[in-house]
């Protein structure tokens, strides 16, 4: 391996270390990559919107499951309306980590304070190259969509709405489905169903406990 080789792997591994350290590992590591800017998370969130509605399989789960429940196809629509509500769960908690991301950026900066010397270095530096990106793209505004970028972006505010309102109706609707479904079963089948409402649907939020929302400022403590 090349000397830029072991470095790049050297960064990575102190990076894999800081996150170990933190309390809400999960959420740190999409903060760092999939919701690292308003519109990586809004795009990371239609996706699984798209998921839910059952993209390429020609037919949305909510659509399949209700199908499924007038034929007493009780597994089958079992199994489409957890695909849905994993994929609506999923939605949410890129919302949460978006909606905790000072706290989350400031649990990893603690932990990156408990790094040696050499290693903390390389982490803001790493960190650094990840707010101001260099891509070869024909537009250098291109690369304002990868970089690590801790503000609200007004322009992605309408798509955040638009995500937030169908989300919460296809949560509804899986959540009438999976309430039909007990009420029509006739013999349990062969997983039973936690109670009601069905824990796909509320995916745990392990950074419940900062604060939900937060200023509207900032990059991390590295670009100051």
């Amino acid at each position: 391996a090349s000397e830029s080789d072991v470095a790049y792997a050297d960064r990575f591994a102190a990076l894999a270390e800081a996150v170990d350290a933190c309390a809400h590992a999960e959420d740190v590591v999409l903060l760092l990559s999939t919701c690292r800017n308003s519109w990586m998370t809004v795009n990371a969130q239609f996706k699984d919107l798209r998921i839910a509605l059952g993209a390429g399989q020609g037919h949305d789960l909510i659509s399949v499951a209700l199908y499924e429940l007038r034929r007493d196809g009780f597994e089958t629509a079992r199994s489409a309306l957890g695909k849905a509500g994993a994929a609506l769960a999923e939605v949410k908690g890129k919302g949460s980590v978006w909606g905790n991301r000072e706290a989350l950026m400031e649990e990893f900066e603690a932990a990156v304070e408990g790094l040696s010397l050499r290693d903390r270095r390389r982490l803001e530096l790493l960190i650094k190259r990840q707010e101001q990106p260099t891509v070869s793209l024909s537009h250098a505004s291109h690369a304002s969509f990868l970089a690590l970028d801790l503000r609200e972006v007004p322009e992605a505010q309408p798509a955040v709405r638009e995500i937030a309102k169908a989300a919460a109706s296809l949560t509804a609707l899986v959540s009438v489905g999976l309430a039909l479904l007990d009420l029509l079963r006739p013999t349990p089948i062969s997983t039973p169903l936690p109670p009601f409402p069905h824990p796909l649907l509320s995916r745990p939020n392990p950074t419940s406990t900062p604060a939900q929302t937060a200023p509207a400022a900032s990059q991390s403590r590295f670009s100051r």
